[in-house]
């Protein structure tokens, strides 16, 4: 397998680190499980432990206070080990932070992708970069604020088939413009759960720049509810309803403020899942508030 590129220290206590990673862009095969070295900064790697992860997430325990740690993964196959990560390094918390570490367990803090001085690395660290080789496009869908919108496919080695909705940025685009689209990958790239975007990829390595999501059958809320106007049970509207509170909940829980909620920034499923979608247009609202957009 390629290396692993990026790993994301998730949270930490004063005896604990939790991280996470992406499963390298080329697998060569079906990932068994990964392989986990680290050892403290001062040791020089002279004395090291390694532990096996059967999944892209791992809680380290039992480690010094204050300590910087060094940490590499590998992923391993019916082949072999593949090539070991680049050295990244993690610190524990200090012993006055122990409290404040008890009192939030499994949170995720956002980072503003913003504060990067190279944007670029930004998207690097949260999205994962795919081969264009592997995405179909079907049909237009839409136009956004930055290109058309299109159905497609996805088909990574070792994976089935999935259908995907792809963003594409539109020639002669500007630096600013580049950085702005893309800047939606490095926030939703940040997310994990039911009623939020996933987010699959992203294409930059060729042209045309992409943004690869999961497929919503149903588009927008708005023009669902429209379109099926009193059709539906309250079981069923309540059902949506939830959905919704459930993923800005999980959102304001990272400390990450949409600023937009409409029901045409909501997307729903076949499944009549609904979940929050837009989140590189925040910063574009605050001057611009009768700005709308489609996706």
């Amino acid at each position: 397998p390629s290396p692993v590129i990026t790993i994301k220290k998730d949270r930490t206590s004063r005896n604990s680190i939790s991280l996470s990673w992406q499963e390298p862009e080329h697998p060569n095969g079906i990932i068994l499980d990964y392989e986990v070295k680290y050892y403290e900064k001062q040791e020089q790697e002279t004395s090291y432990t390694i532990l096996r992860a059967r999944g892209t997430n791992v809680t380290i325990s039992s480690l010094k206070p204050d300590t910087t740690y060094v940490f590499q993964i590998r992923a391993r196959t019916a082949a072999g080990y593949g090539t070991n990560s680049r050295k990244f390094e993690f610190e524990t918390s200090p012993d006055c932070m122990a409290t404040h570490a008890v009192k939030l367990p499994g949170l995720r803090t956002y980072v503003d992708p913003h504060t990067y001085e190279d944007p670029t690395q930004a998207v690097h660290e949260f999205a994962k970069e795919l081969d264009a080789t592997n995405i179909s496009i079907d049909k237009v869908v839409g136009a956004g604020e930055f290109g058309e919108v299109c159905s497609g496919r996805l088909k990574l080695p070792s994976k089935k088939e999935i259908s995907v909705a792809i963003k594409t940025l539109k020639v002669g685009y500007t630096d600013k413009q580049r950085r702005d689209f893309l800047g939606e990958a490095s926030i939703m790239g940040q997310f994990d759960h039911p009623n939020i975007i996933r987010l699959e990829g992203v294409v930059t390595k060729s042209k045309p720049v992409m943004i690869i999501t999961e497929y919503m059958e149903n588009g927008s809320l708005d023009s669902f509810l429209r379109k099926h106007d009193a059709q539906f049970t309250v079981i069923q509207l309540v059902g949506m309803l939830r959905g919704i509170a459930s993923g800005m909940k999980y959102l304001s829980d990272m400390g990450y403020v949409h600023r937009d909620l409409a029901a045409r920034n909501i997307l729903i499923n076949s499944n009549l899942v609904c979940k929050v979608s837009d989140f590189g247009l925040s910063r574009v609202l605050e001057d611009d508030p009768e700005a709308a957009y489609t996706t």
